[in-house]
């Protein structure tokens, strides 16, 4: 998972630590026998600085089996 220093005081997930998080996402269900498609997007909220990570999932789960 993505380790963060302690020190830092970061109260919004910046568009590298989104993507580390989407590939780590994707790695994990094809060790699981899924295949899905993760991406990364810009939260639009004012002057928001966030990224969201997003996927085809359905309730938490892939639809695609290997």
């Amino acid at each position: 998972m993505i380790e963060q220093n302690k020190k830092q005081g970061c109260k919004h997930i910046t568009k590298k630590m989104a993507t580390q998080m989407a590939e780590e996402i994707k790695i994990y269900w094809e060790e699981q026998g899924h295949i899905i498609e993760v991406w990364v997007e810009r939260v639009s909220d004012g002057n928001s600085r966030d990224y969201a990570v997003r996927s085809d999932m359905q309730n938490g789960m892939p639809s695609i089996t290997i």
